[in-house]
């Protein structure tokens, strides 16, 4: 029979009014081998207080404001189990998260860390903004195969979606970046990826999680601020585990391509010309490895543009503008048209070949696929 403990760390900062449901979440687990640490980073409303109510079902370490990377990294050195699993303080779990996630990571030994479903809660925006974010911008688990690329392309789950086996952090020193105000957790992840390999789905799990005023995912320029330094860690990740030309270095660069792309279009109201040229830049250079990486797998570039013109025709204007010499393969593919990119896309939907995580881009192709034909 599995005995392995699984430390819940709860980091918590003036959310007395959510902590509860966490807490509660976690102590309601069906796995009956589980802690629950919180770690206060000096907090000045109940937290405290709350916390105390639940005795010793709760062990309790309170530390000086540091941040929420600090405070995740102090649950880890107090965690006593053989897994880690994080859970912010206004976000819960499902009773049967962790249980499903041990037996997934059971199911795959090879895999340190796996990843489940996400029920988004939204308490903040319009209603319209509400049910736009439910239907295209919340997380979904990609395919076990999609995996490595999704994570590539962007941060596909919160933290307390993952469950990661202590022994594979610790091993390696692995801790949050307390130089970052955002993203620290994609961050853990994707170095988690680089020193393991990707993770497995645990497709029958799933938890909740809150956006709210107060929450990161509410405040996308702080969000935004740090995705460029993302970036340029996915591009380190992707060098080291694909050192030479393979298809699942052409999914990751074409993930990483996807992921410029959509950062371009984000930043382009908030950024500077030259924030948005060195990033036209970087695309420019993906596009020009992409077409280097098909040529050298099996000569089959239309593999390459049929894929990348997706992307590349949503972003005409943009690229455009802010390439400083536009490679022949950006004007090629931009000649295809936004309606042929659009055609193309909906063909592989319907035959499920297309990575599912790239499903709420479609309604944006036919938008500009439509407008360009005006």
């Amino acid at each position: 029979m599995n005995k392995s403990l699984v430390s819940i760390i709860i980091p918590a900062y003036n959310y007395g009014h959510f902590i509860e449901q966490a807490v509660d979440s976690a102590l309601a687990q069906s796995w009956p081998h589980t802690e629950v640490v919180v770690v206060d980073d000096g907090s000045t409303d109940d937290t405290a207080d709350r916390v105390d109510a639940y005795g010793a079902r709760v062990r309790y370490y309170r530390q000086e404001n540091a941040g929420l990377p600090a405070a995740r990294n102090a649950g880890m050195d107090l965690a006593r189990g053989d897994y880690l699993q994080f859970l912010d303080a206004d976000d819960w779990l499902d009773p049967r998260c962790i249980e499903r996630k041990i037996d997934a990571l059971e199911a795959n030994p090879q895999a340190v860390f796996c990843c489940c479903r996400t029920h988004l809660k939204m308490t903040t925006g319009s209603l319209t903004q509400r049910l736009r974010h439910r239907l295209l911008a919340g997380w979904t688990l990609p395919e076990a195969e999609e995996l490595e690329a999704a994570l590539c392309f962007a941060n596909i789950a919160p933290p307390h979606a993952w469950l990661v086996r202590a022994d594979a952090a610790r091993n390696v020193g692995l801790r949050f970046d307390t130089t970052l105000k955002a993203c620290e957790d994609y961050d853990f992840w994707l170095r988690l990826l680089a020193h393991y390999g990707p993770p497995c789905p645990a497709a029958d799990a799933f938890v909740h999680y809150r956006v709210h005023d107060g929450s990161m995912s509410g405040n996308r320029p702080n969000q935004l601020a740090h995705d460029l330094r993302m970036l340029e860690l996915v591009a380190t990740v992707i060098e080291a585990r694909h050192p030479v030309p393979s298809r699942a270095r052409f999914d990751c660069l074409q993930a990483q391509l996807c992921a410029s792309l959509r950062l371009a279009d984000l930043l382009q109201p908030l950024a500077s010309d030259q924030v948005m040229t060195a990033l036209g830049n970087d695309i420019d250079k993906l596009v020009g490895e992409l077409h280097g990486c098909a040529e050298q797998r099996d000569g089959r570039v239309h593999f390459y543009t049929g894929d990348a013109r997706i992307f590349l025709a949503r972003m005409s204007a943009k690229v455009s503008g802010y390439v400083s010499t536009p490679a022949p393969e950006i004007s090629r593919l931009l000649a295809c048209g936004q309606f042929a990119s659009a055609q193309y896309l909906t063909q592989k939907l319907r035959t499920r070949q297309f990575p599912r995580y790239f499903l709420r881009l479609f309604y944006r192709d036919l938008q500009l696929a439509f407008a360009g034909l005006r």
